[in-house]
């Protein structure tokens, strides 16, 4: 499957058994939503948030709307395919939220493209826990 959004052709979606719609919180808590075998509708029409709770909007106003973002990375668990997304959060006028630093993020993206830039940016690795000398301690994740 695959169709057009944000003038994007969204690829990677046959089969999908799963989807991780990934956000950070305003504390930089990573978040996520998943969802069993996703049509486009959920890039087209996203899917509701209380942003109060991530400490996007006061409780007055927090109605928002998280649309996938991109192509998914995909890969395979248990012969399970799931595809990891990133998700834009939208205010309940379709615009993009000005409280969500992704919307900055890809202002600032599309500016340095225009100019011939490239930046990469990604999640960062904070620590391994080691004792010297062994494989590591804890086999967890860890990031802020």
């Amino acid at each position: 499957m695959s169709f057009v959004y944000n003038g994007v052709k969204a690829k990677n979606l046959d089969n999908l058994d799963f989807l991780e719609v990934l956000l950070l919180s305003a504390e930089g808590r990573l978040l996520k939503r998943t969802f069993y075998k996703p049509g486009p509708s959920l890039w087209t029409e996203g899917f509701g948030i209380d942003a109060s709770s991530v400490g996007l909007a006061p409780i007055e106003d927090s109605d928002r709307i998280v649309k996938p973002s991109g192509n998914p990375y995909v890969y395979s668990l248990d012969g399970r395919k799931i595809g990891v997304v990133t998700g834009d959060v939208y205010e309940s006028d379709g615009k993009l939220d000005e409280a969500y630093g992704r919307t900055h993020l890809s202002r600032l993206l599309d500016k340095l493209t225009r100019t011939g830039m490239k930046i990469n940016v990604g999640y960062e690795l904070e620590f391994f826990v080691l004792n010297e000398g062994e494989i590591p301690r804890s086999n967890g994740e860890y990031m802020s």
